[in-house]
């Protein structure tokens, strides 16, 4: 008997379907294989008058930043949102840094001349882009605007202060876990006592996190040889991994070592 596969993708909804559909033309579905999208959470754009004072005085402000810095494609559409509902004007001096491709695409998109935009060949964190940025800050970059949710990481903000740089934020989205349908969760524990093969996408620390909380009861169950034969999991990050060994250490009946879990970096 041929054994079962889920492919479980954790992104948003829309990524997923993109996901799903380049996966369906490389590989073979079929009855056995089945693409699972489970979003772990959802992100909405802030509108502007959910912004604090100092977040609408950074946007409003325009002309004192030096160099906005993207978090993710989504972080640089909601600014862009913001700026439209406000009927404001990028300045033209303004520069830009990203990590990965689709910021850098979703900003020249968005009128921004390719030399105007700092971003890595190579990798897709803050410390990708920060050789980069580093020989600008503070001679050409003395005040840099960081759009990003509510909280995110200060490795890149610490450094940039480390330099002279003043930093300013602006929460241009917000994220928040799902709710998983009682429907997806039985469907997981229907093919965890079947013995399928189970691979899991996990694209961000937060989504890790929303996901496998909600995923404790099932988790519970399963012995460690299950663990280590049965999940495999991809992850867009070493940090991410990290995360993941964390939650499934914290939600664990017995101790979890690294080298139990099979995990690719992607």
């Amino acid at each position: 008997m041929t054994s079962r596969s889920i492919i479980l993708l954790s992104r948003s909804e829309a990524k997923n379907k993109l996901l799903a559909s380049a996966l369906s033309r490389q590989l073979p579905i079929n009855k056995n294989v089945e693409i699972l999208s489970v979003p772990a959470l959802s992100l909405r754009c802030r509108q502007w008058n959910e912004l604090a004072g100092e977040e609408q005085a950074s946007i409003e402000q325009l002309a004192d930043i030096d160099l906005v810095f993207c978090v993710s494609a989504f972080a640089a559409e909601c600014f862009f949102f913001l700026l439209t509902e406000k009927k404001l004007v990028l300045p033209e001096q303004l520069s830009f840094a990203c990590v990965g491709s689709a910021t850098k695409d979703f900003l020249r998109q968005k009128g921004i001349a390719e030399q105007k935009i700092i971003y890595p060949q190579n990798g897709n964190d803050s410390e990708s882009v920060w050789p980069l940025l580093e020989p600008y800050i503070p001679s050409s970059f003395s005040n840099i605007l960081i759009l990003r949710a509510a909280t995110g990481r200060e490795w890149l903000a610490d450094k940039l202060r480390e330099k002279g740089a003043i930093v300013h934020y602006v929460a241009t989205y917000q994220r928040q876990d799902n709710m998983l349908e009682a429907g997806i969760v039985g469907d997981l524990q229907k093919a965890m006592d079947n013995n399928a093969k189970i691979y899991w996408l996990l694209s961000s620390g937060e989504g890790v996190q929303a996901l496998f909380h909600q995923l404790a009861p099932i988790f519970q169950n399963l012995t460690l040889a299950e663990i280590r034969n049965r999940h495999h999991f991809f992850v867009f990050h070493p940090r991410i991994a990290e995360r993941l060994q964390q939650c499934l250490l914290e939600i664990m009946p017995y101790h979890l070592k690294q080298e139990d879990l099979l995990i690719d970096v992607v």
